[in-house]
């Protein structure tokens, strides 16, 4: 789930630190279908196991030792468990579950000690003809929660709902013009308050650019139908886009990378911002990469470089004065067909393949709220790995007020070094050494760390199907 950085500026760099490691005992995850990391809750760290009809909550003391496990028990019978969030010492629990043909959507609050406290139906699918889908998306502060559902690929069923007063806010059904989900960039956004926006890209394609634009739509209270806004690309294509809810200074936002001519290479970041959504009052500002900055990251000195390919957005960060960080890798995959061999996984002809995995240099661009470049930096790093989904690779992003904390694995190995950028409000950084993961059986997962203090996080490892806990203290 999207956690925003609020960027203090004008801070003064301080790159002196150290931090301590504590490891937990493994234990077996062969029969788990997945599990979630809760955070810290009082004085206990909290893990989720969903172990396929079987829901266990195990609890951690901060030297990462077992204190209690403790199995929960859903209603229903076909339960589809959807996702769990905490805050203020509880986590909550949603799931879907059929009773009597009918499907319900609902919500479990526990405390600390993994007891109930109070279930709710949050939605009861009436006479629905098949299984509903919803997904699930919550505000930056985890109060609200956002339920949509695409209904044959052109229609949106969503609500919003108050997860601490447990009340619906509102719920709508609508249509997008002209909205193809296949073809379609689009991407939902809840805030603080419970409002959602929808944003939709159309005509993003070559023959079209002319016309190429996004239609917002902000649904709240009160509401029948969602007011549209319209932000045009001014003949630029999308190369990638993320939008974001600036809850400080109360409006919708959006970064990403534009292409001047080829879909396929990206030329330059944008940023626009939606203050006002009964107007189409938004212009977008587009930055483009000069060659010096291309050919850092391609790590050549062709002076042609027609653009930067392989190019993924990973967050956005909210700067406290309304500007934006984008954060961006450099993420590729390629599949080769092996002759004979029992690695990899089987095609569609028949042939076995391996697939390869490359996660390399990170880039960071700093925009005013006004649209103009502050700075960009470049984070140089080397990954590769084959067939495990690049599970362990790319990077977890650790917030401060101060600081932000890239962390990773140097290789893609069993033994290897964990290093960090640590990055001040200028986007100076400095490179260190975390930790060595050499005799200790362990590989970390830094995609699926959880931040649970200003200084701390847990890193799960995952490790011949043996789950444990890495605890790092700066």
């Amino acid at each position: 789930m999207q956690r925003l950085f609020l960027l203090l500026l004008f801070l003064l760099p301080s790159f002196c630190f150290a931090q301590q490691i504590t490891i937990s005992e493994e234990l077996s995850i062969r029969n788990d279908q997945q599990y979630f990391l809760l955070g810290k809750l009082k004085d206990r760290f909290l893990v989720f196991r969903d172990k396929h009809n079987e829901y266990l909550v195990q609890a951690y003391d901060m030297n990462m030792r077992l204190s209690w496990e403790k199995e929960i028990e859903l209603e229903g019978k076909r339960i589809d468990l959807l996702d769990l969030v905490s805050f203020d010492d509880h986590f909550y629990l949603f799931y879907l579950y059929r009773k009597k043909g009918n499907y319900f959507l609902k919500m479990n609050r526990y405390n600390a000690g993994a007891t109930l406290v109070d279930s709710t139906t949050v939605w009861h699918y009436k006479d629905n003809p098949y299984s509903p889908k919803p997904q699930l998306l919550f505000s930056e502060d985890d109060k609200k929660v956002l339920v949509y559902e695409l209904i044959r690929q052109t229609d949106y069923k969503v609500f919003a709902y108050d997860i601490e007063n447990k009340a619906r806010l509102w719920d709508m059904k609508f249509e997008p013009a002209k909205f193809n989900a296949y073809r379609d960039l689009y991407q939902w956004v809840i805030n603080n308050k419970g409002e959602a926006f929808f944003a939709v890209g159309l005509d993003n394609r070559k023959a079209r650019k002319e016309s190429h634009r996004y239609e917002i739509y902000h649904c709240r209270a009160g509401m029948d139908k969602p007011i549209i806004a319209k932000v045009e690309m001014q003949g630029k294509l999308t190369y990638d886009i993320h939008f974001s809810y600036d809850n400080k200074n109360h409006r919708l936002l959006a970064a990403g990378l534009y292409s001047e001519k080829n879909r396929g290479k990206t030329n330059g970041a944008f940023f626009f911002l939606l203050p006002d959504m009964a107007h189409d009052n938004s212009q977008v500002s587009f930055l483009s990469f000069d060659l010096e900055f291309m050919s850092q990251i391609m790590e050549t000195k062709n002076p042609n470089i027609k653009g930067l390919d392989n190019v993924s957005i990973k967050e956005l960060i909210l700067r406290q004065d309304g500007g934006v960080l984008l954060v961006a890798e450099l993420a590729k995959q390629y599949e080769r067909r092996m002759a004979a061999t029992n690695r990899g996984y089987i095609g569609r002809d028949g042939s076995r393949y391996i697939v390869d995995y490359y996660n390399d240099d990170i880039f960071v661009v700093s925009i005013h709220p006004n649209g103009q470049l502050h700075w960009k930096s470049i984070l140089h790093k080397k990954q590769f790995s084959q067939d495990d989904n690049a599970v362990f690779s790319s990077f977890y992003l650790m917030k401060t007020p101060s600081t932000l904390r890239f962390l990773f694995n140097d290789d893609i190995k069993r033994e290897n070094t964990v290093s960090e950028y640590v990055m001040n409000g200028y986007g100076e950084f400095d490179r260190n050494s975390v930790m060595s993961t050499q005799s200790q059986n362990i590989q970390l997962r830094f995609q699926d760390a959880v931040q649970f203090g200003p200084a701390d996080i847990i890193v799960p490892s995952e490790r011949r199907h043996r789950l444990r806990l890495v605890k790092i203290e700066f």
